[in-house]
């Protein structure tokens, strides 16, 4: 049950940054190629990122381990440090897509690789 609880942590930063994200393109003519997690963390003060793009979180704090986007969309990644879960928004061209990455054998939130 605590994996359940640290992976709806990650579930929650994922949509809070796809929300953000949003609101990027809006400022930018609905571009998202500005999508960064230094452009998450600038607009949302409130989303922890990760060190560097695509590096693990560290300590107990949920993060944004990767944000990136282009044209016509945008990735972000959660992930939860206790479990090391990964939760993904895509948005590409439109269509909008969850998915998830177990990292052990306690599925956890992430019970068939999409939530």
């Amino acid at each position: 049950q605590k994996s359940k609880a640290n992976d709806a942590q990650a579930k929650e930063l994922a949509r809070t940054a796809q929300t953000t994200a949003e609101t990027i393109a809006t400022d930018n003519n609905g571009s998202y190629s500005t999508l960064s997690q230094t452009e998450l963390s600038k607009y949302e003060k409130s989303i922890p990122v990760s060190a560097s793009e695509g590096t693990a979180c560290t300590g107990s704090t949920t993060c944004i381990k990767s944000a990136k986007g282009t044209g016509t969309g945008y990735e972000v990644v959660a992930e939860s440090p206790v479990t090391k879960d990964t939760f993904t928004i895509k948005d590409l061209e439109g269509v909008i897509t969850r998915e998830c990455v177990a990292s052990g054998s306690n599925k956890g939130g992430c019970p068939n690789s999409t939530w």
